[in-house]
């Protein structure tokens, strides 16, 4: 049985987001900006922002990249994903946000928070993309 690796964000993108191709397969990356707060010095509560790279892959990637522009609030359900990649003959790893579905929110206007949707967009998920196509020996979807 495979552990659970479950995932849900809600913020803003920080910048419209990149569709590339990589070995064939469309993935669109963009970082998503996440509002909450941590305890002071003081013992009071300030605000933080926590960032937080993502990824679509294949078809869903090419359908959502138009509509994930900057300061577009979004809602990702997904899963965390270890990176390993090498660089000058050392290893690196970061941990990013796998999207299986996401649900897109108001746009700003003018700067400002609010604002309408481009129209309803009902959520999309891919029945193709599965965790295991990301993470070797993830386990069952």
């Amino acid at each position: 049985m495979a552990d659970v690796n479950y995932l849900i964000l809600e913020g803003r993108l920080v910048k419209d987001a990149e569709l590339s191709d990589k070995n064939g397969k469309k993935v669109s990356n963009f970082s998503l900006a996440v509002n909450g707060y941590r305890k002071g010095a003081d013992g009071g509560y300030e605000p933080k922002v926590d960032f937080f790279n993502t990824a679509i892959f294949g078809s869903y990637a090419e359908k959502m990249t138009p509509y994930l522009t900057k300061g577009r609030n979004v809602k990702i359900l997904g899963f965390l994903s270890q990176d390993r990649y090498e660089k000058d003959g050392k290893t690196y790893s970061q941990i990013a946000v796998r999207v299986k579905e996401i649900n897109l929110g108001a746009m700003p206007v003018n700067g400002k928070e609010g604002g309408q949707a481009d129209g309803e967009v009902e959520p999309y998920v891919d029945p193709d993309i599965t965790p295991d196509m990301y993470v070797e020996g993830y386990g069952e979807p």
